[in-house]
């Protein structure tokens, strides 16, 4: 039953009059971020907040997800990209063969069961899934396949390297995880393959 949004207060808390929303962080980003994110809503109004809050709360879970991908905590990630590695020594068509029906098989997984039926006009019935499990497992194919590689991929064998300052190193560093948390807040893939000429000036005119 859905919740009305003058009683909901999911993600919600009130400070100095005013509703912020409020979102858990998972133990593992606990030093990057602390225990909780907060984003203030500037409304004094529980309907107002009920209202804006689901934006605010996907681009912070956007974030942490993000971080959790930076951090190489993410289990499909690192699954997705130990088979891209598996796929480049294939050295037969069988090996290709089965690696292409363990992804198929896994991308199942991830969609999980329809969430609906659209009819469409032709009369064919298509089977309609959770927006959030199709957009993984579109990342999760990127990555096995190929044709995405995460920005921070080879980024500790560059860094191996350098022949430079500690603070330096530190700064090439934060500037990566900028660029990541901007991409996760942006809706850009954080992968080398979405950084082009477009987002690099979308980076910038936001910046600016």
């Amino acid at each position: 039953m859905a919740r009305s949004t003058s009683t909901d207060t999911r993600y919600l808390e009130k400070k100095d009059g005013k509703y912020r929303v409020v979102v858990s962080v998972p133990r593992g980003l606990h030093a990057e971020f602390s225990t909780k994110l907060k984003h203030p809503l500037h409304t004094d109004s529980l309907a107002v907040a009920n209202q804006l809050k689901w934006q605010v709360v996907a681009e912070l879970k956007a974030r942490l997800s993000g971080a959790l991908k930076r951090g190489g905590r993410d289990p499909l990630a690192r699954e997705a990209l130990n088979i891209a590695a598996l796929r480049s020594r294939a050295q037969t068509h069988e090996d290709r063969a089965n690696i292409k029906d363990g992804i198929s098989v896994r991308l199942d997984q991830i969609l999980g069961s329809p969430v609906s039926v659209e009819h469409l006009p032709s009369g064919v019935e298509e089977a309609v899934h959770d927006p959030e499990r199709v957009r993984q497992a579109k990342a999760y194919a990127d990555l096995a396949y190929g044709k995405a590689i995460p920005l921070a991929h080879h980024h500790p064998e560059y860094l191996k390297g350098l022949t430079v300052k500690p603070r330096t190193r530190a700064d090439d560093e934060r500037a990566l995880r900028y660029l990541e948390d901007w991409c996760s807040q942006n809706r850009v893939p954080p992968t080398l393959h979405a950084i082009n000429r477009k987002v690099a000036m979308l980076l910038i005119s936001t910046e600016s």
